[in-house]
């Protein structure tokens, strides 16, 4: 079961959207099992201060749902050119890295490092279905859904 808050999708932390598009509402021709992880995000402060235990405790911490989404082709395909995208930035700093190296240029490896950089965002962006807002003992909440699949759904009464 699913419903709608405002532009918020409600689900059961493992559950089984419509088969519908979540981007457009149209027939999904897709629907795939998506891990979503949450935590607080008054954690993140802690990456400022100590990396590598933000990390540790984020892992334990952390809120897991599993929910099948669906995608219709036009967007299955969108996502599968943000993958492409992506891999091909990620790709062209490495060789820019590499180059750099072997070009004993520090400015070249760093500006590779850059576009690898670029890469690894530019496939976050380009390659999300939804984005957890937040995750509790029974309910995931998730962004990211058309307008036209939340307007499907019944409110949720919380």
């Amino acid at each position: 079961m699913c419903w709608r808050d405002g532009m918020v999708l409600v689900t059961r932390r493992v559950s089984t959207l419509p088969p519908h598009c979540v981007k457009c509402g149209k027939p999904a021709v897709e629907q795939k099992n998506r891990t979503f992880y949450w935590h607080h995000s008054l954690l993140d402060l802690l990456a400022f201060g100590a990396l590598l235990l933000y990390l540790i405790v984020a892992l334990i911490v952390r809120k897991k749902a599993t929910v099948s989404v669906g995608l219709c082709a036009e967007h299955r395909s969108r996502r599968l050119r943000g993958f492409v995208v992506s891999w091909g930035i990620v790709l062209a700093g490495i060789g820019v890295a590499i180059l750099g190296v072997s070009m004993q240029s520090c400015g070249v490896m760093g500006a590779g490092a850059l576009v690898l950089l670029g890469g690894i965002i530019t496939g976050m962006f380009m390659t999300r279905v939804l984005l957890p807002e937040r995750i509790d003992h029974d309910f995931a909440r998730l962004r990211g859904c058309g307008e036209a699949f939340l307007a499907m759904l019944p409110d949720f009464n919380g």
